[in-house]
């Protein structure tokens, strides 16, 4: 840490004029947003593959809301400091959860059973390992499930958002002891909530197989989709952040991205290790399904792009701190996510017989819930300042120095 003198910083400074682009992004990225969706509900497909795009574009943007969220809980836990020049983009992402979680309710009401087929009607005569899991996979307990996901996401990105904004106001350092008191449950329940969601969503796509690693997996790509969002953001918006922002949080941003990254590729690694090991029939059809019928290039490609490209092309400080390597590996490393959401649930669709393909379900889909994401971010980001100019720790992060 330096010495030197911490400048403050106004809040009308670090305010987004009412003129500016990301003030009418709302408007202009919603209206893209319903178009997409609309285009990507609406479109026939067999199988209901266009719901299995939407439900993968669902996903990708609510595993970054909630890795944002994840960000936002863990740092008041630990009392970091580096990060709270930067937290107030964090908490513009974590807001965009419950209506992300919200999102996903036209495949209830479109397609349920087309997509869960678990949940067709005659698909317990035949099937005994179903029969075995039907007191948890049944759509009652399902929804029930959905409904508890919806109260504890939308619980605690209200409580943390709402009491940033409101020490805005007051500055009363009382709200940062609150925040960081309730960080600890709060954590414990989004751990538990986001692992059952992967579970429940994404998992159960092929309810024949499981992994207890699954929700792991799940949320080590969107705690990195979240880093590489607020990546982004930071380079956008840092010129209209008084100065808060400087090379030091490109390289924390950059150095939590790359180490996340590891991290999923740990995770990743370890479940493919023990299906092999074990060698169960059940359990090794879920990796046959993604080597067979074309998947094997795309499974190569994951491995590569989501793994060794970001290992050795984000190693040197120099990539992190130099704004254009940052952008380019963050929209990079964002296009991987999105890639292993689609590799983890689109062979589901034939149970490893269709071939990989990206069609107008899958980019309207993209489109349009990411369409919805923008207009949220941005109108979250214009109602406040961008930095949070009374939070009692902002001194030590405008003094931060990464060495």
């Amino acid at each position: 840490m330096s010495a030197h003198h911490t400048p403050s910083i106004a809040a009308a400074d670090v305010t987004l004029p009412s003129g500016s682009l990301i003030r009418k992004l709302p408007i202009l990225a919603g209206l893209v947003g319903v178009a997409g969706i609309a285009t990507a509900l609406l479109s026939h497909a067999e199988h209901g593959a266009n719901l299995w795009a939407y439900l993968i574009a669902c996903a990708f943007f609510l595993s970054i809301g909630l890795g944002a969220t994840f960000f936002v809980v863990i740092f008041y836990l630990s009392r970091g400091g580096w990060h709270i020049a930067i937290r107030r983009l964090a908490e513009a992402v974590m807001a965009t959860t419950p209506i992300m979680l919200l999102l996903l309710l036209p495949i209830v009401a479109l397609g349920f059973d087309e997509v869960y087929t678990w949940a067709a009607e005659h698909a317990l005569d035949h099937d005994e390992i179903l029969q075995a899991k039907e007191p948890f996979l049944n759509k009652g307990f399902f929804l029930a499930r959905y409904g508890v996901y919806l109260a504890i996401f939308t619980g605690i990105t209200a409580f943390f958002f709402r009491n940033s904004r409101k020490q805005d106001a007051t500055g009363d350092p009382m709200i940062t002891r609150r925040a960081q008191a309730l960080a600890a449950p709060s954590l414990a329940l989004l751990a538990l909530s986001s692992t059952f969601f992967a579970f429940d969503w994404l998992m159960s796509t092929d309810y024949h197989w499981f992994s207890t690693m699954y929700g792991v997996i799940f949320f080590a790509g969107g705690f990195m989709g979240n880093f590489a969002v607020l990546a982004i953001l930071i380079l956008m918006l840092r010129g209209k952040m008084g100065g808060a922002v400087t090379e030091h949080h490109l390289h924390g941003t950059g150095k939590m991205m790359w180490g996340i990254t590891i991290f999923w590729a740990y995770t990743s690694f370890s479940q493919f290790m023990l299906i092999w090991y074990a060698n169960i029939p059940e359990e090794t059809l879920w990796y046959e399904h993604r080597w067979e019928n074309g998947w094997a290039t795309w499974s190569i490609v994951l491995f590569v792009g989501h793994f060794l490209v970001p290992m050795f092309g984000m190693m040197s400080r120099h990539v992190k701190k130099f704004p254009p390597t940052l952008l380019a590996m963050s929209v990079w490393l964002l296009f991987m996510h999105y890639i292993d959401l689609f590799w983890q649930v689109k062979p589901n669709i034939h149970h490893g017989h269709g071939a990989p393909t990206i069609g107008v379900a899958e980019i309207a889909s993209f489109v349009g819930v990411g369409g919805v994401f923008v207009a949220l971010v941005s109108f979250f980001l214009g109602g406040a300042p961008l930095v949070a100019v009374r939070d009692p720790r902002l001194p030590e992060s405008l003094r931060y120095e990464d060495v």
